[in-house]
């Protein structure tokens, strides 16, 4: 356990730059979009927009993270993988690292995100603001795990092809697989005998948004929320979740057995 949270603390001072990096692109975006509302008299509309954009760069913080990670562990392949911690305990820490900087991102721009809405628009009510930040944070994380752990799985399959073929043609049949492995899952998880075996457990979360109508004309610019009901089911996020498990424990074994060098 010691030298694990010891690796993490190595991924912590590895992935630094990326959390300034994400830091700044989050500050940039809402004093940008400030700026450019303040001057032509929609700020606040600006700022919803660019809440927006920056929720959804969270969605792959993970995946961008894990690609600035491993491609750095992808210079000293021979040195990474001859840690003696396995290769789940590699993964993991880097892992932890990219969920430690992407929380304090994520969280300080929910609080800011929380105050400003109930300051500034009236149909955000407490109500409403407590259901969009349930939503979003399991929506967040679990996605931003999904795609990083995909994105684990299919960089142990370059790095296996490698072996074999140049890298550019490695790189391309990574991609025509990524596509063919999503495009079966997706026509499976939406089969009928898979919508029935998912949608149980429902979950209805009332009072939520669907989406914005932006206003726009000559005179003003504005806003309007559509609001409606949000219906998850259980079964199919613990379906994807075992989903994804799978994927990260096939990546640790091509790792183990067919990248080490």
């Amino acid at each position: 356990m010691n030298a694990w949270l010891a690796l993490t603390k190595k991924e912590l001072r590895l992935g630094f730059p990326v959390f300034i990096f994400a830091l700044i692109m989050e500050i940039g975006l809402v004093l940008g979009s400030y700026y450019i509302g303040r001057t032509f008299g929609f700020e606040k509309e600006m700022i919803l927009s660019a809440s927006v954009v920056i929720l959804l760069i969270h969605s792959l913080f993970l995946f961008f993270y894990m690609i600035y990670s491993l491609s750095y562990e992808r210079n000293r392949l021979h040195l990474w993988l001859h840690n003696p911690m396995p290769i789940a305990g590699l993964l993991t820490s880097k892992l932890v690292s990219g969920l430690v900087f992407m929380s304090i991102t994520f969280f300080s721009f929910l609080i800011f995100s929380l105050l400003f809405f109930q300051n500034n628009f009236e149909f955000f009510n407490e109500q409403t603001l407590f259901n969009i930040s349930i939503t979003s944070v399991v929506g967040i994380y679990f996605t931003a795990l999904s795609a990083a752990i995909i994105f684990i799985f299919f960089w142990s399959i370059y790095l296996t092809l490698g072996k074999w073929m140049h890298e550019f043609f490695s790189f391309i049949l990574t991609i025509i697989l990524f596509i063919l492995v999503m495009t079966g899952y997706e026509y499976v998880i939406h089969s009928p005998l898979m919508i029935n075996l998912t949608q149980w457990g429902a979950i209805e979360v009332e009072d939520i948004f669907a989406d914005f109508e932006f206003m726009i004309s000559s005179e003003q610019f504005g806003v309007q929320a559509n609001w409606d009901s949000v219906l998850f089911y259980t079964g199919e996020y613990i379906v994807d979740a075992i989903a994804i498990i799978l994927l990260f424990i096939a990546a640790c074994w091509i790792i183990d057995r067919k990248v080490e060098v």
